[in-house]
């Protein structure tokens, strides 16, 4: 079986609004992991990292005939190619 290959999002953005300088809170948002290989049916743990948000980490998928999501946990359910998204209010 060929592995499925799962491409997480991992980037730092600051709030809309915010400049250096400003005194605007920087929301950091970081997972352990970039990506994964991983075979039809079996599973893998993101773990992401919040700093200065209190706002809940909301998991989602672009391709969930390929991979889904739920609280971190990834699984493979088709062949193909997926990016994961971990979001924290407008930060992703």
């Amino acid at each position: 079986m060929d592995p499925l290959t799962e491409k997480m999002s991992q980037q730092m953005k600051l709030s809309s609004d915010d400049e250096p300088g400003t005194g605007e809170t920087v929301v950091l948002l970081k997972l352990d992991q970039t990506s994964l290989k991983l075979n039809k049916g079996t599973t893998a743990t993101l773990t992401a990292t919040v700093e200065n948000s209190e706002d809940p980490i909301t998991w989602s998928s672009d391709k969930p005939s390929v991979a889904t999501i739920a609280n971190g946990v990834v699984t493979a359910v088709g062949k193909g190619t997926a990016t994961i998204t971990a979001s924290v209010g407008e930060v992703k």
